[in-house]
């Protein structure tokens, strides 16, 4: 995103800015662009784990996994309340219609 005076970055992603600066040795370059800088909101700063949570296909610290028996259809699976896909760790064998 930017470089500050004394040398540090400001990285962005698409939901937002990091909060904290990054000195050169802390982060990779990613040589594909996958997002221009017009798509990375300004307005928005976040932490480096807020941000990762978000990008996240689980929940931030542990995961949520259901253990039901059927097919996975109705808000009583725990996975499909909090929009999320099951996993192999939800149930392995069983037919699942939220994978």
């Amino acid at each position: 995103m930017e470089v500050t005076v004394d040398g540090y970055y400001r990285l962005g992603t698409k939901e937002g800015l990091l909060k904290s600066l990054y000195s050169r040795s802390q982060f990779s370059i990613c040589q594909k662009n996958l997002i221009t800088i017009d798509q990375v909101p300004r307005e928005n700063t976040f932490a480096l784990r807020t941000i990762a949570t978000q990008q996240s296909t689980g929940t931030g610290q542990g995961f949520i996994k259901c253990t039901c028996k059927t097919k996975c259809q109705s808000e009583k699976c725990l996975c499909v309340k909090n929009n999320i896909l099951c996993s192999s760790t939800c149930h392995s064998s069983s037919v699942c219609c939220n994978k």
